[in-house]
C-alpha cells in the first residue's frame, strides 16, 4: 500500500514530499485515502465507554451499546459484537441477558433449544409439530403408529411388525389387532390367524354362533347341525357311533359282553333260560326261584316245576310234588300240606279248630246252634245267656240258675 501511495503522491505532486502533497490536496481526497495510510491498529480500537458505572450484570463483559457478553463469549469481531467462544455464534437472547449455547442445542429466537427433540422447534427453528406427535431425531412422527419410533423415540418395530396404539404388534396373530390396529378378535372367536379371527385350534369350526369340534360333538358330528341320534349318540371322527362299550348291531347298540340277543356277537342270542355273561350263553346259579330246563337243571335238593327251580319239601304250591297246592291255611312240611298247630283239623279243605269252631264243633261239620257257642268241643250257652234248661246247657264252670228255663251264671 506504501508503494502504491507514493506513486501516486509523486504523480500527482511532481516529485513533492508526501506530506507537502497531503497539506495541498483536497481535504476530499484526503478523506478517501487517510484509511489507508492510518495503521489497523487505530481503526479496530473501540471508542472509550462512557463514564458511569456498566450497564452489564456482574460476571459479563460490555461490547456496545447495551449488547453484554455472557460467561464463554468475547467481544470481537469487525464491528465489535459478542461471539461465543465454543459455537463461534453470537449468544442467545437479548440485551442483558444472554446466554452461550451449549453443544447440541440452537438459538431459536431467544431460547436454546435441542432441535432434534423440541417438538415446537422440530428440526428448524419454528417448525412445530401437530397435536399428538413428538419430535424424534428432528422428525415430527406420532408414537401410536410409526413404526420407527413406537411408544417412544428409537423404538423400532420388527419386520412384519405394525405400530398399533404405540405398541409393536404382528397384525397376522395378535387377537387386539388383527388385520388391523384396533380389530378385537370376539368371542368365540378368539383367535387371530393370517389376519382374521378365527376359532382356537381344539374347537376349529364355527357352528351355529359356537366354536366346536366336528369329529367329536354329538349335536354337530361331520358337519354343522348334524345330531346323532339314539341309540348312537356318541361322535366318533365325525361320524356318529354307539356310546363306548357297546357294539352298533343293527339299529341297536348292544354290549355283547351281557345282552342275551348279542352275546359275544352280533345276532348270538342266548337260549332261555340261559344268560350272557362275559359274551359267553350260560345257566344261571342254580336257586330257589331260579328259571330252569333240561339245558340248565335244577341243583341237587330242588325240582324243576314248569320252568322254576323249587323246594317241593317246603314249597306251599308245589308240596311233595309239582303243582300240589297246600289250600286252606295249610303249609307245607316235609313235603306234605299241614294244619298249624292252633287250628290242627282239616274240614272241608280248610284248616280249623274242631273245640271252638261253631261250624264244625267237636266234629267237622256239626254246626252249633245260632244262640250257642262251641267250648271245648261242645255246643253251649255263654255266660248271662238265658234259656238253660233240660237239653241246652251251660259252657264250663256255669251253673244254670233260675227257670226253666234258666240264665248261666257263674253262681245263682
Amino acid at each position: 500500500m506504501d508503494h502504491w501511495f507514493d506513486t501516486l503522491a509523486r504523480s500527482v505532486a511532481d516529485r513533492q514530499t508526501r506530506r507537502a502533497f497531503l497539506r495541498r490536496g483536497s481535504p476530499a481526497l484526503v478523506g478517501v485515502l487517510l484509511p489507508f495510510l492510518l495503521p489497523r491498529q487505530a481503526l479496530a480500537t473501540p471508542p472509550p465507554s462512557p463514564p458511569g458505572p456498566s450497564p452489564c450484570p456482574d460476571g459479563t463483559e460490555h461490547c456496545r451499546d447495551h449488547e453484554c457478553c455472557p460467561a464463554g463469549a468475547a467481544c470481537t469481531g469487525h464491528p465489535k459484537q459478542c461471539i461465543c467462544t465454543s459455537t463461534g455464534l453470537p449468544p442467545c437472547g437479548i440485551g442483558t441477558s444472554t446466554t452461550c449455547c451449549a453443544g447440541g442445542l440452537t438459538c431459536c429466537g431467544t431460547t436454546c433449544v435441542n432441535l432434534s427433540n423440541n417438538p415446537g422447534n422440530c428440526g428448524t427453528c419454528g417448525h412445530v409439530c401437530s397435536s399428538g406427535q413428538a419430535c424424534c431425531s428432528g422428525t415430527c412422527v406420532d408414537l401410536f403408529t410409526n413404526p420407527g419410533n413406537c411408544g417412544t423415540c428409537g423404538h423400532v418395530c420388527s419386520s412384519g411388525q405394525t405400530c398399533c396404539s404405540g405398541t409393536c404388534v404382528d397384525l397376522s396373530t395378535n387377537p387386539g389387532n388383527c388385520g388391523t390396529c384396533g380389530h378385537v378378535c370376539q368371542p368365540p372367536m378368539v383367535v387371530c390367524a393370517g389376519g382374521a379371527c378365527t376359532c382356537p385350534s381344539l374347537i376349529p369350526t364355527f357352528c351355529n354362533g359356537i366354536c366346536t369340534n366336528t369329529s367329536s360333538d354329538p349335536t354337530n358330528c361331520g358337519a354343522c347341525g348334524h345330531v346323532c341320534q339314539p341309540p348312537m349318540i356318541l361322535c366318533a371322527g365325525g361320524v356318529c357311533a354307539c356310546p363306548v362299550g357297546t357294539t352298533q348291531c343293527g339299529g341297536t347298540c348292544a354290549d355283547t359282553t351281557s345282552d342275551p340277543a348279542n352275546c359275544g356277537a352280533c345276532g348270538h342270542a342266548c337260549q332261555p333260560p340261559m344268560i350272557c355273561g362275559g359274551g359267553t350263553c350260560r345257566c344261571l346259579p342254580s336257586e330257589p326261584g331260579s328259571a330252569c330246563n333240561t339245558t340248565c337243571p335244577c341243583a341237587s335238593g330242588l325240582t324243576c316245576c314248569n320252568g322254576t327251580c323249587v323246594e317241593t319239601n317246603h314249597d306251599p304250591m308245589h308240596c311233595g310234588n309239582c303243582n300240589t297246592v297246600c289250600a286252606g291255611g295249610q303249609t307245607c312240611m316235609n313235603g306234605g300240606c299241614t294244619c298249624p298247630s292252633a287250628i290242627p283239623k282239616v274240614c272241608n279243605g280248610t284248616c280249623t279248630n274242631t273245640s271252638s269252631d261253631p261250624t264244625n264243633c267237636g266234629s267237622c261239620g256239626h254246626a252249633c246252634a245260632p244262640n250257642l257257642i262251641c267250648s271245648g268241643g261242645a255246643c253251649c250257652l255263654s255266660a248271662g245267656s238265658g234259656g238253660c234248661g233240660p237239653g241246652t246247657v251251660c259252657c264250663g264252670g256255669l251253673v244254670c240258675c233260675g227257670g226253666p228255663p234258666g240264665t248261666c251264671q257263674v253262681t245263682c
